[in-house]
């Protein structure tokens, strides 16, 4: 129980700091990035072989919400007494306010948002083990495969530069803090912050590659005003 209400309290004092500051934002924003859909992909914990898709879309002149979906592995877990591996998916969602443009092509932001994953983890573990054998149990010495699954929910807060280039390509560069919860698995918790079965704070940072999905290549994309 106290694991929820940890949770539930990071997000609520987050998202009232965000709702006070949302008026500051906007004044100091005189320009903003002239296209709205945004499609890339982000790295940011490099230990773990991580492949993620990041969607967003400009709904507001300074406002933006974004979808991010990532599928990771690692061949030996962290801190884990037992031969495992895992197997994982996450997805996060994320609103995204630019605060200020430094020049007419790069904007610093503040991001937020919930994320959660699951992961599956599989290992092997010898000792005794039961079998049936003509109505009676009976115990084997011998080595097993056992799966287990794993599932956290978090909430991240960042800042960021974003760079657009030639109006098509931009890059992001940010850092920031996250708050992690594992709900379950409790003998495979890490404490190495880039495990994917870390529970708590940790710091986060990383960069995206994306590229612009708007209406200047032949209309073929969502219509949009500036405004």
């Amino acid at each position: 129980m106290k694991n929820y209400i940890s949770f539930v309290l990071v997000a609520f004092l987050t998202s009232n700091v965000l709702i006070a500051q949302e008026s500051l934002y906007n004044n100091l924003l005189q320009n903003y990035p002239d296209r709205r859909l945004q499609i890339g992909s982000t790295v940011s914990d490099l230990a773990i072989l991580n492949a993620t898709i990041d969607i967003n879309y400009r709904y507001n002149k300074n406002q933006a919400i974004g979808l991010e979906f990532n599928n990771f592995s690692t061949a030996t877990l962290y801190d884990s007494p037992l031969n495992a591996d895992l197997i994982g998916q996450g997805l996060k969602v994320y609103q995204k306010i630019y605060i200020r443009d430094i020049n007419h092509y790069s904007y610093s932001y503040f991001r937020h948002g919930f994320r959660g994953d699951r992961s599956s983890i599989r290992y092997d573990e010898e000792g005794w083990f039961p079998f049936e054998e003509n109505g009676s149990t009976l115990l084997v010495y011998e080595e097993r495969s056992f799966t287990e699954n794993s599932f956290r929910m978090g909430y991240d807060v960042m800042f960021g530069i974003e760079t657009n280039h030639d109006r098509f390509f931009l890059m992001d560069f940010f850092i920031g803090v996250a708050y992690l919860q594992q709900f379950n698995a409790d003998r495979f918790v890490s404490s190495n912050t880039v495990s994917p079965l870390f529970s708590g704070f940790k710091p986060v940072g990383g960069f995206r590659l994306a590229v612009y999905l708007d209406r200047d290549y032949g209309n073929l994309f969502i219509p949009f005003s500036k405004d």
